[in-house]
């Protein structure tokens, strides 16, 4: 998967997430031949910006509807087995999860907690980047669209320090 050059290959992806009842949750795919847990990524689309690309990949791998979450977008190395690749990820507030999509035959996507995504995820960087952004979202008031009811405190404060 490393470019003609040795250099990473440039791939965008999402990182799609919901509330349901009060709980994060974030969606992640198995990828088709591997079989690895990861978020919905890909190749730029041509005539796209990345963070389009991006949603594109989601409904297409996932069936995930959404819009990008603000100007945040996430940038890591993942050791893939194919090669390295330059990922960058752009959180995406999922609105609708479909119930058929066009890959969903080829993949098993599940809803977890970012605690179980980060038991999941199979690539470091991946977790790493699960990681940064609940963070980032954990710290933002209601109404800047990110945080949990104050009820989740000691979740919070979990999440913040890590999960065992």
């Amino acid at each position: 998967m490393s470019g003609k050059n040795g250099k990473p290959r440039k791939q965008y992806g999402a990182l799609p997430f919901i509330q349901v009842g009060g709980k994060l949750r974030v969606v992640l795919i198995t990828s088709r031949t591997h079989q690895n847990w990861i978020f919905p990524k890909g190749n730029r689309v041509p005539g796209r910006s990345g963070a389009d690309s991006a949603l594109q990949e989601a409904r297409e791998e996932a069936g995930v509807i959404g819009r990008r979450w603000g100007r945040m977008k996430l940038r890591g190395i993942v050791d893939h087995p194919d090669g390295k690749i330059d990922l960058t990820l752009y959180p995406m507030r999922v609105e609708r999860l479909r119930t058929s999509w066009p890959e969903a035959h080829q993949r098993r996507r599940v809803l977890v907690s970012v605690c179980e995504g980060e038991k999941l995820l199979t690539f470091k960087a991946s977790r790493r980047m699960l990681r940064q952004w609940a963070a980032h979202f954990r710290n933002l008031p209601a109404e800047a669209g990110g945080g949990l009811s104050r009820s989740r405190s000691s979740q919070d404060s979990r999440a913040r320090s890590g999960c065992r």
